[in-house]
């Protein structure tokens, strides 16, 4: 017989102290793998699935993406686990079915799945019953699952696509306003590293202000940090990681002032970069000017054994009004950002910085061909909505919402000030797939009056 469809990844604490009993969490992880093999399901687990000299973080990512169900195995360990901890959040981001169980240990299940795990109003199943009613019961709602799911052999003949799996990029797609302002609010649809001639990105970072790697491509922070990079080619040899040295430079020459940046900084801290080195793709090809990388995603637990706590609600609302403050702190010190020693270009014989050119544009008078001219655009990502990030399901209420009011709030407080005034006239809200599109239109239209009604995207 085939391999079923579904495929499931197995969550669970080990247990140290029992670990080659037949009570033991392994024992009991090992036996449901099993089971479930013998009627032909496809199932991912550490012990099995991660070989020697394996990350084991990236390994269990990896395994991830090619399931469609998670089992999340609940005992008295669950509680204290950042391991599996961080495996739901990987989930949750992923958008997988998680199906928790019970399987060891007396006490409230229900409230460690909300409390450790962020799940409200999911059923557990509880499988110290009897193992046949158990598994039984199991293998019921795993096959529930999957037909809503609709996880069917696709007919090869079929060429049809999703909209989010299309993609096309719409960044005026709908335009909204706030009453007595002038500053426009764009919502846009579709990857924001397509967006050009924005003057400044908005990143979401970690509070340890570390970019994604520079070799993955899953998440905006790699490819700002991959396409703001120098390379030489064509052999394409890192020569310049500019955007993270950046990050790292400010971090350094901050130590010892009144302005120091300690970390893990807290949500709604923000460090303003270059967008990169002159010759590099982002610079030459979208040309935006600066990148403004916001704290919105806490990193919790200790040594290896860590997860991702993003930021939500009045968090991300804090996140937005500081990103927005941010822009007139910039236009005040004219653009001088970053630090020495980044984005060396060789000009007459002479290296020149980054930051000695920001400085001889900062000396330009009004009048002067070349002068320092202040931040007019904004592109904002849904904060902690990606990877390591806010559940799909979670996103309007926890997202959406507070980003909005957060905007809200700074347009009127602008409103009502005689002097330094935003010098924004358009914000933009990415949002990447189709599929968010309408939860942010209906929060949007909640918060602004509609200037210009949604464009029906090129398919």
């Amino acid at each position: 017989m085939p391999k079923r469809d579904a495929k499931i990844f197995i969550s669970y604490k080990t247990d140290a102290s029992d670990p080659n009993t037949s009570t033991g969490l392994s024992q009991s992880a090992h036996m449901i793998r099993r089971e479930l093999g013998h009627r032909h399901y496809d199932v991912w687990m550490d012990q099995v699935g991660i070989h020697t000299g394996d990350n084991w973080f990236d390994a269990i990512i990896a395994g991830m993406k090619t399931c469609d169900i998670i089992l999340l195995l609940l005992s008295d360990k669950s509680e204290v686990s950042q391991g599996q901890a961080l495996e739901i959040v990987q989930a949750r981001t992923l958008g997988k079915t998680i199906l928790p169980v019970l399987i060891r240990g007396n006490f409230d299940a229900a409230k460690v799945l909300e409390s450790k795990f962020k799940l409200q109003d999911i059923q557990y199943f509880d499988f110290r019953i009897g193992h046949n009613d158990s598994l039984k019961s199991l293998i019921e709602a795993i096959e529930t699952a999957a037909r809503k799911l609709k996880l069917t052999t696709p007919d090869p003949r079929s060429k049809s696509k999703s909209k989010d799996e299309i993609k096309p990029h719409q960044e005026q797609y709908a335009l909204y306003g706030l009453k007595n302002h002038t500053c426009e609010i764009y919502l846009a649809v579709g990857n924001v590293m397509s967006m050009e001639n924005i003057d400044v990105i908005v990143n979401t970072e970690n509070a340890y202000l570390q970019m994604a790697r520079i070799f993955e491509s899953s998440t905006i922070s790699a490819l700002l940090r991959y396409e703001g990079s120098y390379f030489t080619h064509p052999n394409e040899q890192l020569v310049e990681d500019t955007i993270q040295k950046e990050l790292d430079g400010l971090i350094a020459q901050s130590r010892g002032t009144n302005s120091e940046i300690k970390l893990p900084a807290p949500f709604g801290t923000i460090l303003v970069t270059s967008a990169g080195h002159p010759e590099s793709n982002l610079r030459k090809a979208k040309k935006p000017r600066y990148i403004f990388h916001t704290v919105a995603v806490n990193v919790r637990g200790t040594g290896t054994d860590k997860y991702m706590d993003p930021a939500r609600d009045g968090e991300i609302k804090k996140c937005t009004i500081n990103t927005l403050e941010m822009v007139n702190t910039v236009n005040a010190q004219k653009g001088v950002v970053s630090p020495p020693n980044t984005g060396n270009v060789i000009v007459d014989g002479q290296i020149i910085t980054e930051r000695e050119r920001q400085i001889e544009i900062s000396k330009k008078g009004k009048r002067d061909k070349g002068r320092y001219q202040d931040i007019t655009s904004i592109v904002l990502p849904l904060f902690a909505s990606g990877h390591a990030g806010i559940a799909e399901d979670e996103v309007e209420n926890l997202v959406m919402n507070p980003i909005c009011d957060g905007i809200k709030e700074f347009l009127e407080k602008d409103q009502r000030k005689t002097d330094g005034k935003t010098t924004l006239t358009q914000i933009y809200i990415c949002v990447y797939g189709y599929k968010l599109l309408p939860h942010m239109q209906k929060v949007i239209e909640d918060y602004f009056d509609i200037i210009r009604g949604p464009r029906n995207p090129v398919l």
